[in-house]
């Protein structure tokens, strides 16, 4: 039935009650969102509590030194429950050690109530985390710039020992921190620098593209004398003067002595055609001159040229392959040969019999510690040319050079931590294997420097019995060079031995460390 508009209008202004009821049907949704928002919001935070909880639990177990799997366990346990104790619902957790991947894993489970989801039997969120830690430890790739240079071979104010005595003392520390005896993990490379970088014959030749030997022809020159009769000039003497001609004039000259000489003459005259000379009443012989014949005999020797194995810097016009880590392309380093073996030649840095030969990458303790100990000294400091060979071992671009055990791993390696430790007692200042002043020697140190840390490698510099005065320019390019903080300034022999310690124990932390892994 239709109403009128008059009682319909009067319906619709009738408001007794309508509040409630409308506030009852607004408010239940409403509820009811706020009620998942809160329920959902206190299963999200005990995921975040029950993940850092698992974290905590997996470092620890990995941190626990010489435990066995079942004490491993009993830390993760308690330490994921001292984590989660305001938690009570939080309490399910499955600690595992896996020995031959070097992993411990712990896994936490957990059902989070949902008091007002429970209201529509919601019975709560299942919420899980699990943490893995890498127990095995990181491998190093280490490259150590050695100064021996001329003034290496003072030492410091009060000091008893050579600076270079010092350093080879402080060497053997840091080789017994990162490469003690058996430890495979770690490899290591020695670049003795001065005004130059020697190298060994193979790596000479491979940055040259020229061959370790090559045989080299001489041509040489002499002269022999030759001697023999003619007839053409035949005259007839008498006997005495026959002999005395074939014997002074030819049988001497052939190297003969006095009497076998005159033996030979008198012989060969007597079978001389003979003729008696009426007018001298004398028989006489034909007696033949003697002719003289000089010839030039050309020999050719062969003999094997060894390369020279000291290297500056690239001979390039482009700045960026100057202070770059490409590989060595035809026409950078030129070769020269000698005929003394590369083993032998001295230039500095280095002596006789391969000392001061740069050593890539090894894991080979006593090779390194051989190498620093056969450390001489000489020359001036072409800084930039260390760091750059520093550079070139840990590398990969230099593979083809390197080869085999020497290989540098990919930047992007993330089971191994590359680091380069500089060491140096003066200002860079010397170029192209002079010992004239050069400028140019600490900008392009610093620019290596910075492409290497871009490049995710941990640079670490010394400068050993320097200037104390923060301003000196040496200084200054050696804080420029390293990562913040990663400089040391030791003043005499003891305090670069805890320079060299502070870095290996630093670098054996990293390397050693539980981390969390993916």
């Amino acid at each position: 039935m239709l109403r009128s508009p008059q009682r319909l209008s009067a319906f619709f202004r009738d408001r007794d009650g309508q509040v409630a009821i409308i506030f009852a049907l607004v408010a239940l949704p409403i509820l009811g969102i706020v009620g998942v928002a809160v329920d959902y919001g206190r299963a999200m935070n005990a995921q975040r509590q029950m993940q850092s909880a698992t974290d905590a639990a997996a470092l620890a177990a990995a941190s626990a030194k010489n435990k066995t799997d079942a004490e491993r366990e009993s830390i993760a346990l308690t330490t994921f429950q001292s984590n989660t104790r305001a938690a009570e619902f939080i309490s399910n957790v499955t600690p595992t050690y896996n020995v031959a991947a070097g992993r411990t894993t712990v896994r936490g489970e957990a059902l989070v109530p949902a008091p007002f989801m429970s209201l529509v039997n919601f019975p709560g969120f299942q919420i899980e985390s699990e943490s893995s830690v890498a127990t095995a430890g990181k491998k190093l790739e280490l490259a150590l710039m050695f100064d021996v240079t001329g003034s290496m071979t003072g030492s410091t104010a009060g000091g008893s020992s050579t600076k270079i005595q010092d350093a080879k003392a402080a060497a053997g520390d840091l080789l017994d921190i990162v490469m003690p005896s058996g430890m495979t993990s770690t490899r290591m490379s020695l670049i003795p620098f001065s005004q130059r970088v020697k190298l060994d014959a193979d790596t000479a030749a491979a940055v040259t593209f020229s061959t370790p030997t090559k045989e080299v022809a001489v041509e040489t020159s002499s002269s022999e004398t030759t001697y023999s009769l003619s007839f053409n000039s035949a005259d007839w003497k008498k006997w005495s003067k026959c002999v005395d001609r074939l014997s002074t004039d030819y049988y001497k000259k052939l190297g003969e002595n006095n009497s076998t000489a005159e033996a030979h003459a008198e012989a060969y005259c007597q079978t001389l055609q003979t003729r008696w000379n009426s007018s001298k009443r004398r028989t006489e012989y034909l007696t033949p001159d003697v002719k003289k014949s000089t010839d030039t005999i050309v020999e050719v020797a062969y003999h094997n040229e060894y390369i020279k194995p000291c290297v500056v810097e690239r001979d390039t016009s482009s700045n960026s392959r100057a202070t770059g880590e490409q590989a060595p392309v035809e026409g950078e380093w030129e070769a020269d040969y000698s005929t003394t073996q590369t083993e032998d030649v001295s230039c500095p840095p280095n002596g006789n019999n391969g000392a001061g030969t740069l050593v890539p990458l090894t894991s080979d303790r006593t090779k390194i510690a051989s190498a620093i100990a056969a450390l001489q000294t000489g020359g001036s400091t072409a800084g930039h040319l260390g760091t750059a060979w520093s550079w070139y071992t840990l590398s990969p671009e230099w593979r083809a050079v390197w080869k085999d055990e020497s290989d540098p791993v990919d930047y992007n390696d993330e089971t191994t931590i590359k680091a380069a430790v500089l060491m140096t007692d003066g200002e860079y200042n010397s170029c192209g294997g002079s010992s004239s002043w050069c400028a140019q020697s600490k900008e392009d140190a610093v620019a290596i420097c910075n492409k290497m840390k871009a490049q995710g490698i941990q640079v670490w510099t010394i400068g050993f019995g320097m200037s104390q005065n923060a301003n000196d320019p040496a200084r200054q390019t050696l804080v420029q060079c390293a990562d913040p903080g990663r400089y040391f300034f030791p003043y005499n022999g003891d305090e670069l031995r805890e320079a060299f310690q502070a870095i290996g124990k630093a670098l054996s932390d990293a390397t050693t460390k539980a981390r969390l892994v993916e």
